[in-house]
């Protein structure tokens, strides 16, 4: 797949840590800038996720950013299917027997507890992603704190003037290009 959301992938780590960390085709060329001309795929995102969790330096590009997102959604979409899947189990269960309505209870306590354990282990890696990616479009990763404070601010007044301010921010991550020339991020 490819569209104009995706550029080409890179990093600030050296190529040969790259390359063993995530297999990599030995025919990519470079533009003078050294940033692979080549789109970085699902899987090696997710693994570059992955590898890069604790990276708060250096850049990500589009590409990487954005198919994070585009898992993270299908995840949320597949959880969310699951939840209401249970909640109609649940209800249509109160009816007969109290000891099924336990059961399902405690599995749906022991999904929800397993979906909290996973955003909290995802929360690292996301946001260094993140960082990573404002360095790409050139700005400090100060910025994001500045995101979430006026994030938590404009939540606590409203949660639709929180949709207003978030739909811009992912917009610009999203749509926005990173530099083409070394920043000094890298």
């Amino acid at each position: 797949i490819s569209y104009n959301l995706i550029e080409p992938h890179f990093n600030s780590k050296p190529l040969n840590f790259i390359k063993s960390a995530i297999k990599i085709k030995e025919n990519v060329s470079f533009t003078e800038t050294s940033r692979p001309t080549h789109i970085i795929s699902f899987q090696d995102s997710i693994r570059s996720f992955f590898i890069n969790w604790s990276d708060f330096n250096g850049r990500s590009s589009r590409s990487e950013h954005n198919w994070i997102l585009l898992f993270s959604l299908i995840v949320n979409i597949l959880f969310y299917l699951i939840g209401i899947f249970l909640g109609v189990i649940l209800y249509v269960s109160n009816a007969t027997s109290s000891l099924s309505s336990l059961i399902l209870v405690i599995i749906v306590f022991l999904i929800s507890t397993i979906v909290l354990i996973a955003a909290l282990f995802l929360l690292i890696p996301t946001i260094s992603l993140t960082i990573r990616r404002i360095h790409d479009i050139g700005f400090s990763g100060l910025y994001l704190l500045l995101f979430i404070l006026v994030g938590a601010i404009t939540y606590y007044l409203s949660s639709y003037m929180f949709l207003i301010y978030i739909i811009p921010f992912y917009t610009w991550l999203i749509f926005t290009s990173g530099e083409r020339k070394y920043n000094k991020f890298g």
